[in-house]
């Protein structure tokens, strides 16, 4: 379904077409009066119209799934689960890795009215990597069947070993497929900051992503020899 901006926002552009891939408008949600444009967020539905300038459809969109749900009670040691954000400094995006432990503790306290109350930490720690993880299934989602079916091909038919990680001791930016645009984007925040401590832009750059991907200076060589067209170019091809 695409639908035209109404209004500009900081992210939106007036006039502009957009691709719903959520919409809750029929009533039946606590999320009614809302949509949810592919790549941009949520908003409320009085700053789309349809393609013929009339109000929404009053209809319920639900965002297809791009991964099957689970709960902690679904896992068991040996299951492979897949990273699926950056937030983690000794975890990579989409990478695999193989649990190694389960933990569930409960605990009692005291509410405010004095009645007893009872919290569950629940935690993973996986194989190859020291620190044990909060669960979040936010954060990570089981292989899908394709996957599943292509990992046990690959290592009975190939005699491949599982492409997991099993370790702590890595560089983010090795897995990065688009390293030079990640160079761009990191560079563009360091030029912007006014807060450089005295560095230089490329130091600062560095300096912001110690604790993510880890770059060094010496990873901006070969932007160094490039034009700003060509670095434009290589932004918009991307």
């Amino acid at each position: 379904m695409i639908v035209i901006c109404k209004k500009s926002t900081k992210k939106l552009v007036k006039g502009a077409k957009y691709n719903v891939i959520g919409l809750w408008n029929d009533g039946s949600s606590a999320y009614n009066g809302m949509v949810a444009i592919s790549n941009f967020g949520t908003y409320t539905v009085d700053n789309f119209t349809t393609i013929d300038g009339k109000p929404l459809p009053k209809i319920l969109i639900k965002p297809p799934l791009t991964y099957k749900e689970f709960k902690f009670s679904d896992l068991k040691k040996g299951d492979i689960l897949v990273c699926v954000n950056n937030n983690y400094r000794t975890l990579i995006k989409d990478g695999k890795y193989v649990i190694d432990e389960l933990t569930e503790v409960t605990s009692t306290y005291l509410g405010w009215n004095g009645a007893a109350c009872s919290r569950s930490v629940k935690t993973i720690k996986f194989e190859g990597i020291k620190r044990h993880y909060t669960f979040n299934e936010w954060a990570f989602r089981k292989l899908t069947t394709l996957e599943t079916r292509e990992m046990s091909l690959c290592s009975v038919l190939n005699n491949e070993e599982l492409d997991v990680i099993k370790t702590d001791k890595i560089n983010k930016f090795d897995f990065i497929d688009n390293k030079d645009l990640e160079l761009i984007k990191i560079l563009s925040k360091s030029i912007l900051d006014p807060n450089r401590h005295e560095l230089s832009i490329i130091d600062w750059a560095c300096q912001m992503s110690s604790n993510g991907i880890g770059i060094t200076p010496d990873n901006y060589n070969m932007l160094m020899n490039m034009t700003l067209q060509e670095i434009l170019d290589l932004i918009e091809t991307k």
